[in-house]
């Protein structure tokens, strides 16, 4: 029984592909003399078009905040040394620890499930955070470089006597 089903798949098969079309699928596909026929439009009297206009109709509010992200842009790329990655406590505790050693460097805690990784620095260039790095490798010696979105500069405006 089984020989006669596995004969009878081969033929439906071999049939199949026999009688089928050659390679084109006739609803897929119109050549382009056909389909300007089929659509009255003679490809000959077709003038290329003018410039036009574009009016765009918005809400006040996007408009709003498009004018924020011209006063507030989004972070520029630089890099940070990151010294931990684990449970939230213990990244709070080397947050402590590294702010009571380097209070005016910047240290951030972020979450990548499931743990806290706590990157420190905001520097422009590689190079500068590769001599960073090399200062706090006594104390954080397993810590690394990572590409992130850093704070922006605050620069102070000297006074003038």
């Amino acid at each position: 029984m089984a020989y006669f089903t596995l004969v009878v798949i081969a033929f439906a098969l071999s049939y199949s592909t026999a009688f089928g079309q050659d390679g084109e699928d006739w609803r897929l596909y119109r050549s382009e003399k056909d389909s300007s026929k089929a659509q009255g439009v003679d490809r000959s009297d077709l003038k290329p078009q003018k410039p036009g206009n574009i009016r765009i109709i918005q809400n006040e509010d996007i408009a709003k905040l498009d004018s924020l992200k011209k006063v507030y842009p989004t972070k520029p790329n630089g890099y940070r040394v990151q010294i931990f990655f684990g449970k939230r406590d213990q990244a709070r505790e080397k947050k402590l620890e590294f702010l009571k050693k380097y209070p005016e460097v910047g240290a951030y805690i972020s979450y990548l499930a499931p743990n806290f990784r706590l990157r420190v620095g905001d520097f422009r260039t590689k190079i500068e955070c590769e001599d960073f790095k090399r200062e706090i490798s006594e104390d954080f010696p397993a810590s690394y470089i990572v590409k992130d979105k850093i704070e922006f500069f605050k620069y102070e405006e000297a006074e003038e006597n």
